[in-house]
């Protein structure tokens, strides 16, 4: 009967620590569980960050791109206006020259514009 009740003894202490050991074992899942939900929100936070960051590259492309048409119909006022000017006050031949330049001038603006 000793000898039962010894075992018995035992076999519970080892049940306790069987016990203790799975409740280790839930703390530490739920402690990676918490971290895994933390970096989960962090990755998101960081994708919301991501996308507004692309949104503000989109909105000032789109400014930059106004401007550069703008800019770009401007020179071509100007171009004419130099091209009439110089017409008027150039033989023939330094117009032409003249007319050229400025025109390929234009044609780089507009192939810069284009994003060539």
């Amino acid at each position: 009967l000793a000898a039962a009740q010894e075992q018995l003894e035992d076999a519970h202490q080892r049940l306790e620590a069987a016990h203790a050991r799975v409740a280790q074992l839930l703390r530490q899942a739920d402690d990676a569980e918490a971290v895994s939900a933390k970096k989960q929100r962090q990755v998101e936070a960081l994708t919301r960050q991501v996308e507004e960051g692309e949104e503000s590259v989109r909105q000032v492309t789109r400014q930059m791109e106004q401007r550069l048409a703008s800019l770009q119909a401007s020179f071509a006022v100007v171009c004419e206006q130099l091209e009439r000017n110089t017409a008027v006050s150039s033989s023939s031949a330094n117009s032409s020259i003249f007319s050229h330049t400025l025109g390929g001038a234009a044609a780089g603006l507009a192939v810069a514009g284009s994003g060539r």
